[in-house]
């Protein structure tokens, strides 16, 4: 009688072996699986085309969003939502265009003068310019120079190639970026210089 309430009371080796498989598969499993979510997380690369994390292409985040501040103002334009910050330039402000789907289109900042930051480190990396354009809103005195291939316009001061302000928006074509950002930019001389 003894011995029956031995068998009845505890688990058999079979049922112990059973538990310990299923353990270790649970485990497993759920080791893998958290291991899968954070080896999958988009991890946004830090480009030559980044500015305070904000990559054109990828999503703009909450993370990289308190990079910038407060929004001073959020409209809608043609391309998306303009986000606009306050910026090292106290007069002009940083802008970030974001898709429908949260994506970073576009990144407009002008920067505070730095002897040391000019086109020269631009084209040593990314060779000559694609096109050298004039934009009405700086002076005759700055030229965009656009690199095509690294989505990036670089103002700099034709006397020393110090940069005033930096574009970033993804890689592409001359015609589409024509089109779209750079629609404000000539070729034509906008001031006297040009009589």
């Amino acid at each position: 009688m003894q011995n029956m309430n031995q068998f009845s009371n505890q688990p058999s080796k079979t049922d112990r072996n059973w538990l310990i498989i299923f353990i270790v598969v649970a485990v497993t499993i759920i080791i893998s699986s958290m291991t899968f979510n954070i080896a999958t997380k988009e991890v946004v690369p830090t480009q030559v085309n980044t500015q305070k994390e904000a990559t054109p292409g990828f999503e703009f985040t909450q993370s990289i969003q308190n990079n910038f501040g407060t929004p001073l103002e959020v409209k809608k334009t043609e391309f998306g939502t303009e986000y606009s910050y306050k910026s090292e330039f106290p007069t002009h402000n940083t802008k970030v265009v974001v898709s429908d789907q949260n994506i970073v289109l576009f990144v407009s900042e002008r920067l505070s003068f730095n002897q040391n930051h000019t086109l020269k480190s631009y084209i040593t990396e990314f060779g000559q310019p694609q096109l050298v354009l004039s934009y009405v809103k700086i002076s005759d005195s700055v030229k965009a120079n656009v690199f095509l291939n690294a989505g990036l316009v670089v103002f700099a001061h034709i006397k020393d190639g110090t940069v005033q302000a930096i574009w970033s928006f993804e890689p592409t074509t001359e015609d589409k970026f024509m089109s779209s950002w750079g629609k404000e930019l000539t070729v034509e001389e906008n001031g006297p210089e040009a009589f």
